[in-house]
């Protein structure tokens, strides 16, 4: 009962706390130092950028980003930014919260379910 509780706790934290990198812009990478792994037949990359990006006619620039994808100097890259503190970024949104918290909540609805289909059925 207690990990119901706490994975309920969790969940509900995931969905509903304030994420304030929540304006998707357009990056420039200025450098890219990529790397790669192979192991277990699948690439792992490892790359560490500089990137350059302008918001409200205001330009960013030499701000470091590490990724797990593959870039090079001169692409793109979406980054979602504070826009009440817009040199603070990220390379993911919010949505990744909100799958985390819905995989947290996930277990915690099918118990619910199976005791109430167990409850209904001791009537």
């Amino acid at each position: 009962m207690l990990g119901i509780l706490v994975f309920t706790i969790m969940g509900l934290y995931f969905i509903f706390r304030k994420n304030t990198h929540r304006h998707q812009i357009s990056a420039n990478v200025d450098n890219a130092n990529c790397s790669f792994d192979y192991t277990s037949n699948s690439f792992h990359y490892s790359c560490n950028l500089v990137i350059t990006y302008v918001y409200d006619n205001t330009t960013f620039s030499n701000k470091p980003l590490v990724t797990s994808s593959s870039y090079k100097a001169g692409d793109s890259i979406n980054i979602y930014i504070d826009p009440t503190n817009p040199s603070d970024y990220v390379e993911n949104s919010s949505l990744y919260d909100y799958l985390i918290g819905s995989l947290l909540l996930l277990p915690i609805s099918i118990i619910l379910i199976i005791m109430l289909v167990n409850y209904i059925k001791k009537l």
